[in-house]
């Protein structure tokens, strides 16, 4: 049954999870650079000459001037905003190749511990060169890892909540004298 449990969980609230952590990392990435502030602001100026004007008139060479002024302030603004918003696509990209990876793992990662646990053993027997042992050891090492951050997790996460527990159940848990005496 804890079997079955357990793979249940990896399945359904593991994928979900690791979806829910990539999306994060996402938001976080696309506010951190402001891209989308940064997109919708590109052309405009860097610094615009807003002050008023002192003459009356048309004054072609003043206008000139802070027309060439502003021109000259959208250039700077666009050199400036690319390779910001350049940079944070460059980590969304990232962010979305590593999440599709982790989420491959995820999903293969009991089989590849199966598999890289039968390749140690098979190259250990057979005499194998070091390369080829020390690569199946260091993937051995990485599914057994992952295999245990994912059976550590599904251990917390089938404790009950405090919330839903009464007096009685609070007090068997290992920090309520703690949190008890300090009331």
């Amino acid at each position: 049954m804890f079997i079955a449990e357990y793979f249940l969980w990896h399945y359904y609230q593991g994928i979900r999870g690791l979806i829910l952590i990539v999306r994060n990392y996402l938001k976080f990435f696309w506010n951190f650079f402001s891209i989308g502030i940064l997109l919708s602001t590109l052309f405009f100026p860097w610094k615009k000459d807003i002050t008023p004007s002192s003459w009356r008139g048309l004054h072609p060479v003043l206008f000139l001037q802070k027309l060439s002024y502003n021109f000259f302030a959208i250039f700077i603004g666009v050199f400036v905003r690319i390779p910001v918003i350049i940079t944070g696509l460059i980590f969304e990209l990232v962010t979305i190749l590593l999440g599709v990876v982790a989420l491959i793992f995820w999903v293969l990662l009991p089989g590849i511990f199966i598999a890289s646990l039968f390749l140690v053993i098979k190259e250990t027997e057979a005499n194998s060169s070091a390369w080829v042992l020390i690569s199946s050891v260091l993937l051995l090492i990485i599914s057994s890892l992952m295999s245990a951050v994912s059976i550590i997790s599904f251990y917390k996460l089938q404790k009950k909540d405090p919330e839903k527990m009464n007096l009685a159940e609070l007090s068997k848990e290992e920090w309520f004298s703690r949190v008890w005496s300090r009331l």
